[in-house]
């Protein structure tokens, strides 16, 4: 089973429709086995707890309980097609919180059965409009480490995309290297496709000191990003807008919200 690493990677996104646009940037997050128990030693400076330098704090995520994240994706998944067994293994790959401060687009747990085949993922999703969703599918493919999924949209996230078509996703995980793509089709279109790719480090102490300043950016910079972007979009490009939905079922209050979402702007 993959260990405990720091990934490493570039994030990419590309937009075909209605207007044409690239762009990427270096991008740092965490993965955990969230299934050894041992990982109640996390080396320093990362830790569970709310307030630490680098945090990967429970709370964050799914949802705002005290129960242990394990649980909570339990719990989660029971409604779903994605049947989590106390024999899985169960990896996340998230950005931490910095000094208690977290705001994570999309956060990754694989799950993977006794036998280390890659069984499903759920991918937790939050917008800057305080909600979030969590995205729950089983493997297509018997793979160790390559899943296949789909999924209906089901959740507002940009207001220069509407609510409908369906994701696509594909993920290959090894013990060296990841690749993670998400495409968003409307009326079997290609609009939408994000991919992080990268490389895995060894989850210690000296990788953690070194990295410090890749994990620092990725998380302050993500919603300054998602600003600069979105004005681009509405001032420049002049692309269409959406205003928000009513929530759809499954959409809940997100646990950890950012700054954007108690701005006054055009476009959030």
């Amino acid at each position: 089973m993959i260990p405990n690493s720091i990934a490493i990677g570039k994030l990419n996104h590309i937009r075909k429709s209605p207007s044409f646009r690239k762009f990427g940037f270096n991008h740092t997050m965490i993965l955990l086995n969230l299934s050894d128990g041992q990982n109640s030693h996390l080396p320093w400076p990362l830790t569970r707890k709310k307030h630490g330098l680098i945090s990967m704090f429970s709370g964050n995520h799914i949802n705002s309980s005290s129960k242990s994240l394990v649980k909570k994706i339990y719990d989660s998944s029971l409604e779903s097609d994605l049947t989590i067994l106390d024999s899985d293994t169960i990896l996340m790959l998230s950005a931490p919180a910095i000094i208690g401060y977290s705001f994570n687009p999309a956060s990754f747990y694989f799950v993977f059965d006794d036998k280390k085949y890659f069984k499903g993922s759920i991918v937790e999703v939050h917008n800057t409009f305080k909600e979030s969703h969590l995205y729950k599918m089983p493997s297509k493919s018997e793979s160790t480490t390559k899943f296949e999924g789909f999924n209906i949209k089901q959740f507002h996230v940009s207001p220069f995309l509407d609510r409908k078509g369906y994701y696509k996703f594909h993920f290959s995980v090894t013990s060296n290297i990841f690749d993670i793509q998400i495409n968003l089709f409307q009326e079997d279109k290609f609009i939408f496709g994000s991919r992080y790719k990268g490389k895995f480090v060894t989850l210690s102490t000296k990788n953690l000191i070194k990295n410090l300043p890749r994990l620092i950016l990725t998380v302050t910079l993500t919603e300054i990003r998602i600003l600069t972007n979105a004005a681009m979009i509405f001032f420049i490009r002049k692309m269409p807008f959406f205003e928000k939905p009513d929530r759809l079922e499954g959409t809940n209050d997100s646990p950890a919200v950012g700054f954007i979402s108690r701005l006054k702007i055009p476009f959030k």
